[in-house]
């Protein structure tokens, strides 16, 4: 998920409607904020599952995409 987003919704607002119908849900942030930047603060949705910073390479993303299906499935 990608913190901003065109239009009237960002990525917080998605987060924490996909969170409000499946909690729990995992989500990996793909953000060119730094952590600690106020746009990158994810307090009270639950914080991201996983975060990666812009541009994320593909060997990384989908390694962080691994980490997290394999920690939701107990496998690993």
């Amino acid at each position: 998920m990608d913190l901003r987003l065109q239009g009237k919704t960002d990525g917080r607002e998605v987060i924490r409607r996909l969170r409000d119908r499946i909690p729990g849900l995992p989500v990996v942030v793909v953000t060119g904020f730094h952590p600690l930047a106020p746009e990158a603060d994810l307090r009270g949705i639950g914080g991201p599952t996983a975060r990666l910073i812009k541009p994320a390479q593909g060997k990384r993303l989908l390694q962080r995409l691994e980490d997290v299906i394999l920690s939701q499935t107990g496998v690993g």
